[in-house]
């Protein structure tokens, strides 16, 4: 039974985790494309690599708490109101 409770407490987080890299990745994209940044460009800024944007804008990997703070200072967005749109996104 302890198994089971742990299976299903764990799917529940993966569907939270996907949901939150799924509402990232929106808000990633649409802000993005908003500030007619390029991928490149936008990557630059945040001091990441094109590759490692390109799997946040489509949900395939997380954002890091420096790398969301990168994003919101590159995009001149505040970090709370950038975490406020992502949890309304999700809901």
């Amino acid at each position: 039974m302890a198994r089971l409770a742990e299976r299903c407490c764990s799917v529940s987080k993966s569907r939270d985790r996907n949901r939150w890299n799924r509402a990232v990745a929106a808000i990633v994209s649409s802000h993005r494309r908003d500030a007619d940044l390029g991928q490149q460009e936008l990557a630059e800024k945040m001091g990441l690599s094109r590759n490692t944007l390109v799997r946040i804008e489509s949900g395939r990997r997380a954002m890091t708490l420096p790398e969301l703070m990168s994003f919101a200072e590159a995009l001149k967005l505040s970090p709370t109101g950038l975490v406020d749109l992502i949890v309304r996104w999700r809901h």
